[in-house]
């Protein structure tokens, strides 16, 4: 099995190894993989902003309720 950060860095040779062993299908597969991964790393930092928004709302609600408010 191959690690997400040598295909992304090394493309062009598992294109190749895939050629040489699999089908074509394989091909299309590595296509929306890499496609999903790009997609991935694109959302990663909203998800980061948003978790960090429902930490700080979730310490807010913490000093509301030991303030009895």
């Amino acid at each position: 099995m191959l690690h997400i950060r040598f295909i992304r860095e090394n493309v062009d040779k598992v294109k190749e190894m895939i050629r040489n062993r699999w089908t074509k299908d394989a091909l299309k597969d590595l296509d929306e993989l890499l496609q999903s991964d790009q997609k991935r790393r694109e959302l990663l930092p909203e998800l980061e902003e948003l978790r960090r928004r429902q930490n700080e709302a979730s310490k807010e609600v913490a000093a509301l309720k030991r303030d009895k408010k």
